[in-house]
């Protein structure tokens, strides 16, 4: 396995079900959740001083051994130390296993070690990460194109029109002035393309007006033929999904574009020039705006067929009719900011919505029993296989899973950083409900800080702050690991904070290759290093072996920069 320099990623594994059956896994029963107190060792310096960044301060928990020794209870440290010393409760006839994550709690990353204080043994399972992206037999680099190119070329166009925006002296709205009301089918329309991922130049594109549906009209590239033909059946088919769920996903729980040329529907632009690209879709802020490279309207563009062999059919109308609800998604969180490109929303939690949108649009089509092409699971072909649509049909989820050392309010254009703000967005919608979401989207002012984020848990949450629901969305990723590994149920996770209700990874995650990589390490008097991202955590399964009595004791030691855990016993009483 190609190793990283800079980057050691240890996730979780988890052993036979015969330790974990019938445990009352995080029970809700506010005994079994402890905070534990934060004392520090002797011979450390003064308690007070724990805070200092670099104090050199080693803590340890009271009690530790004793809270647990009972199944379901949460042993957590939110203070920030150099060290953090925990006592295993010693079971002299059976191993005894549990979870812990680690957060770096810092503002720059740092190496976090997992270190064996005592003669006893444990034993720690790991993840290591792929550096790479996952080979293209595999769907997570394909499925909805080059996602980091996109990510880049967003980025450049966002830059260059908030530049475009200052030097117009435009502090507001960069609304168009044009009315497409009175275009017609087949009419031929001129659309402005981008042609470089640096977004500097653009082609002007001859397309036909093809659909035209209550809601919306559907252009395609007049060049769009052979590999990249476009039937009036496809047509069909994206012009019922935007009608039947997308539309009305839009309407009833977010908001829509704005209607910047007075049509009253929105335009989504099909060209071969998305495919040289490498992009699925693009959302442009330039396309709402009057001056420039803009095409004054309000537009999504959209692939044709041919990205790859792979991309005809049923494979390539999935993937795009899910990138429709995405690229509508940023067009409608634009608008929400006035149209003013000195507001707009942070790129993590702007990707955030828009991943937990074609999840929630993919439970819409579960819901009426609807079939999609795997992202998972590949024909005979090379494309999907045909299945029952679901939340878990997303392998950049899987892709998070293989590569966590990401911090939350951060972004960078991988596939893992796209598959932990989906997964985020989708817990924070199941425990918050539409009304939370649908305000973070609709803010008139960008919600993608911290602080922000807080303000509204403070209105519309319940009563948790924001470290509070991320790490118990760091649980229950790990409690959903858990139930498709087949180490437990999703029935005995009792406590609704720490779970997901939804399947979000597939069964295939169990069987599939690609995602075995686990690795058992018997510490000993030994340790395991990682380097872990700010903000980041660390996912861990420890195992302590039958067979010994006495004191059993690890310890989580930073370079001298905050972190902070979470652990809990697996095994039942």
């Amino acid at each position: 396995m190609k190793k990283s320099p800079h980057i050691v990623l240890i996730f979780i594994l988890f052993i036979s079900t015969f330790f974990i059956s019938g445990c009352d896994i995080l029970g809700s029963d506010s005994s079994s959740s402890s905070s534990v107190p934060l004392l520090p060792t002797s011979g450390d310096n003064d308690p007070n001083a724990k805070t200092v960044i670099g104090a050199g301060v080693y803590i340890t928990a009271t009690d530790s051994a004793k809270l647990l020794a009972k199944a379901g209870t949460i042993l957590e440290f939110s203070d920030v130390a150099q060290g953090i010393s925990v006592e295993l409760p010693v079971e002299r006839n059976r191993e005894v296993v549990y979870s812990l994550i680690v957060n770096n709690e810092h503002t720059s990353a740092q190496s976090i070690q997992l270190l064996h204080e005592t003669a006893a043994s444990i034993k720690a399972s790991i993840y290591e990460q792929h550096y790479t992206p996952l080979p293209s037999q595999d769907m997570t680099n394909t499925r909805w194109g080059n996602l980091e190119a996109k990510a880049l070329t967003e980025s450049n166009l966002r830059r260059q029109n908030k530049f475009q925006s200052l030097r117009n002296g435009a502090k507001g709205s960069l609304r168009g002035s044009v009315n497409h009301s009175n275009e017609n089918l087949n009419d031929e329309v001129i659309i402005k393309i981008i042609t470089d991922g640096n977004a500097t130049s653009y082609n002007n594109v001859t397309t036909k007006l093809l659909k035209i549906t209550e809601h919306a009209k559907f252009f395609v590239d007049i060049t769009c033929s052979g590999t990249y033909n476009i039937t009036s059946d496809d047509l069909n088919h994206f012009a019922d999904e935007f009608e039947s769920f997308i539309y009305p996903l839009f309407n009833d729980n977010y908001r829509l574009a704005e209607d910047v040329d007075s049509d009253g529907k929105l335009s989504i632009v099909f060209s071969k020039e998305y495919n040289r690209l490498g992009f699925a879709g693009l959302f442009n802020t330039a396309d709402f705006s009057n001056p420039g490279n803009g095409n004054n309207r309000d537009m999504i563009g959209i692939w044709a067929p041919g990205y790859s062999a792979k991309f005809q059919g049923e494979y390539w109308r999935a993937a795009t009719r899910e990138t429709i609800a995405h690229e509508l998604q940023h067009a409608a969180n634009f608008s929400a900011k006035g149209l003013n490109m000195q507001n707009q929303e942070y790129e993590w939690l702007d990707e955030s919505l828009s991943v937990g949108v074609e999840a929630r649009y993919r439970q819409r089509r579960a819901a009426m029993s609807k079939t999609t092409s795997s992202g998972y699971i590949a024909d005979v072909s090379g494309a999907g296989a045909i299945e029952p649509d679901s939340v878990a049909n997303d392998n950049r989820f899987g892709s998070w899973l293989e590569s966590s050392n990401t911090g939350m309010e951060s972004w960078e254009s991988t596939y893992a950083h796209y598959g932990q703000k989906g997964l985020f967005n989708f817990y924070m919608y199941e425990q918050f409900r539409s009304d939370f979401i649908k305000a973070m989207h609709n803010s008139s002012t960008p919600i993608g800080s911290a602080l922000n984020i807080e303000t509204l848990l403070l209105s519309q949450g319940d009563g948790r702050n924001y470290e509070q629901v991320k790490k118990d969305w760091q649980t229950a990723v790990l409690n959903e690991v858990l139930v498709f590994r087949g180490i437990i149920q999703k029935s005995q996770i009792t406590d609704s904070k720490h779970k997901f209700n939804e399947t979000m990874f597939p069964a295939i995650l169990n069987t599939e290759s690609s995602y075995k990589l686990t690795k058992d390490i018997d510490l000993g008097n030994g340790s395991i290093t990682t380097y872990v991202n700010p903000g980041a955590a660390v996912f861990y399964k420890i195992t302590q072996p039958a067979g010994y009595s006495g004191n059993n004791t690890f310890r989580i030691a930073s370079e001298g920069k905050g972190v902070s855990l979470r652990m809990v016993r697996l095994t039942p009483n």
